[in-house]
């Protein structure tokens, strides 16, 4: 399934744990299940600060515009704003020629507070989904499971 709207407003806490067990997608409106030949969507569904270029494009996409929307809201979470920020107005043509220019800081204002590690991980994000080869797995995984992790531990705001 792609949610195709992933954004902080469809991402909720189920109680006030702030455990992340307790964190749940929601609003699924827009959720497709992947058929066909080619297993590719046509229907642009989207929030536009949290697109994912090929959406734009349309020329079909699938799972993988979920993990661009991620790592924009893993940089909105880090910066308090949208790597490529746009108008009320704009067209999707505006907003793809800012995505696709790939010019989005991880210096000054908030970022001058957030880890190197964390700046990497962003960095690294952004660099594996341009790179023609890179092919996502996508697969469930439990929170837990990853918070279990021997190199995990929980991070405070403090932390990032």
């Amino acid at each position: 399934v792609v949610h195709r709207d992933l954004k902080p407003s469809n991402i909720l806490y189920t109680d006030d744990s702030n455990n992340a067990d307790s964190i749940r997608i929601c609003d699924f409106g827009f959720a497709k299940q992947l058929r066909g030949e080619n297993g590719l969507l046509l229907t642009p569904c989207y929030t536009a600060n949290f697109v994912a270029p090929e959406v734009l494009m349309r020329q079909g996409y699938d799972a993988a515009c979920d993990i661009w929307s991620l790592g924009v809201l893993l940089y909105t979470m880090l910066a308090g704003y949208t790597p490529f920020a746009n108008g009320p107005n704009d067209t999707p043509e505006e907003i793809l020629v800012r995505i696709g220019s790939g010019k989005f800081s991880l210096s000054g204002g908030n970022w001058d507070t957030v880890s190197d590690a964390a700046k990497g991980a962003m960095a690294a994000t952004y660099s594996a989904l341009n790179h023609k080869t890179f092919q996502p797995v996508l697969e469930p995984v439990a929170a837990s499971s990853l918070a279990q992790r021997r190199s995990m531990k929980k991070l405070t705001s403090t932390d990032l």
